[in-house]
């Protein structure tokens, strides 16, 4: 219940809250500038934005419904975990698994770039008939296990709050740039990535984990 709670009390208005926007720093009020500290954190780690534009990546060859419903869930997972942060304080081993995240996301992208290669080349059709199965079934263990990895991510936002930020402007900051990645990735991964690209991009990823 207490849980609960708190994910509940994340999203009040801002009239409800102690402080409503009056005090800022230089002109910008705490609910705007929770707001783009939130937007930006994401985008200033590292570690986060890898793991945020892989997914984009690997389910950017699902149908328009799935696309939307893997960026909805993977923000929606997170905003879990920073409730729980939030609730909880911070979580053991939080670096590690985002570590882990990056390295999971990149191995799927090397496993779907080899997958979608040696299709395209289809020099042996008995196997053309069980990669088709064998790559959704990866792919969608991978994705399964970053909306897992997702919670973890949104724990690490709620550990890092700025002192001057308002909780709920910042959830819905990091939210919103989470989505924006999301989606965005995957509408350019669509369009204009090869397997060829995938394999560098996945190769790259994993050699920055193990960094």
């Amino acid at each position: 219940m207490k849980f609960l709670s708190v994910c509940l009390f994340l999203f009040l208005p801002a009239s409800v809250w102690a402080h409503t926007g009056a005090e800022g720093f230089f002109g910008v009020s705490l609910m705007q500038s929770g707001f783009v500290s939130g937007l930006l954190h994401p985008l200033l780690g590292l570690d986060h934005l890898l793991a945020i534009m892989t997914v984009g990546i690997l389910s950017a060859r699902f149908t328009a419904k799935n696309r939307a419903a893997i960026a909805f869930g993977f923000a929606i997972f997170m905003l879990m975990g920073f409730a729980w942060s939030v609730h909880s304080g911070a979580v053991a081993m939080t670096e590690q698994l985002i570590l882990s995240s990056v390295v999971l996301a990149a191995v799927g992208l090397i496993i779907k770039s080899q997958m979608s290669e040696s299709s395209n080349q289809e020099r042996h059709p008995r196997l053309s008939k069980i990669q088709g199965p064998l790559k959704d079934i990866s792919l969608n263990m991978t994705l399964g296990g970053m909306l897992l990895f997702a919670v973890f991510h949104g724990t690490a936002h709620g550990v890092e709050i700025p002192a001057f930020a308002s909780m709920a402007s910042f959830a819905f900051g990091f939210s919103a740039a989470t989505l924006a990645l999301i989606l965005a990735t995957q509408a350019v991964a669509q369009r204009y990535l090869s397997s060829k690209i995938e394999l560098v991009l996945g190769l790259g990823v994993l050699c920055f984990s193990l960094l």
